[in-house]
């Protein structure tokens, strides 16, 4: 992945820990987030990011416990009115677990649904993104399901098996 293998030569690593690819009938839509595990001085420090093919679009530092929003903008079935999803994200920067994604207000945008323009409102949660075409309380049966997603799970530690 070329986004990775050039964020390697600034960082030590870097882990994709989320993609969402939310399809629901006539709406698409893809971005992936990242988290950089980056080495500036001699505390460990996150740094999340979100992207799509293929530059960043931004990044920021986060320590222990502390939370971030950005905006996301992208288009659906190549028509030009743009897509702005925003979200947040809180990381322990200690244990590099992922540890929110939400938000908990509709943001209301307009949307290519078939060959009109639609209002839309999206709504991003823990367990995934939601939308709706009309502005309602959420939870309800208004609000579609587009995609769930797994915060992200370090890898058990390698080592010998007792016998």
């Amino acid at each position: 992945m070329k986004i990775q293998s050039s964020l390697k030569l600034v960082f030590p690593l870097v882990i994709l820990i989320a993609t969402f690819t939310c399809i629901s009938s006539k709406f698409q839509y893809s971005y992936e987030i990242y988290v950089i595990n980056g080495y500036k001085t001699n505390d460990t420090v996150l740094q999340a990011g979100c992207s799509w093919d293929p530059v960043i679009k931004g990044a920021w530092s986060l320590g222990f416990g502390e939370s971030e929003s950005w905006s996301v903008y992208g288009s659906l079935f190549k028509s030009k009115p743009d897509l702005k999803l925003m979200c947040s994200v809180q990381v322990d920067a200690v244990t590099k677990h992922f540890l929110a994604f939400d938000r908990n207000f509709a943001k209301e945008e307009k949307c290519k649904i078939s060959d009109t323009d639609s209002t839309c409102y999206y709504l991003c949660k823990n367990d995934g993104i939601y939308f709706s075409k009309t502005n309602v309380t959420y939870p309800g049966p208004e609000w579609s399901f587009v995609e769930r997603w797994e915060p992200y799970k370090p890898p058990a530690p390698a080592g010998r098996k007792i016998r």
